[in-house]
C-alpha cells in the first residue's frame, strides 16, 4: 500500500505557522477582530484568521477556547 502523498508548501495557509505561539498576551478588554470561515468536510472545521495568523480548528472546539488561544491565556 502507497503512502498518501505529502502536503504542497503552496497549500499552506497564508500566516506562516499554525498557531498563535509567540505572540504577546491579548489584553481581554482591548477589541480583537476574528474572522472564521466555515471549511466544511464530516467535522465541519473552521478557519480562524486573527492577528495576522491563519488556524484550521474542527466545529466541536468551543469559540471561548479559540479566543483564549488566541490571546494566550490558558
Amino acid at each position: 500500500m502507497a503512502r498518501p502523498p505529502e502536503a504542497r508548501q503552496a497549500d499552506r495557509p497564508k500566516g506562516g505557522r499554525r498557531g498563535w505561539w509567540g505572540l504577546p498576551e491579548w489584553p481581554w478588554r482591548k477589541p480583537l477582530t476574528i474572522r472564521l470561515t466555515y471549511r466544511g468536510g464530516t467535522e465541519a472545521w473552521v478557519e480562524i484568521h486573527a492577528r495576522g495568523r491563519v488556524v484550521r480548528r474542527p466545529g466541536h472546539v468551543h469559540l471561548v477556547d479559540v479566543f483564549a488561544e488566541i490571546a494566550q491565556r490558558r
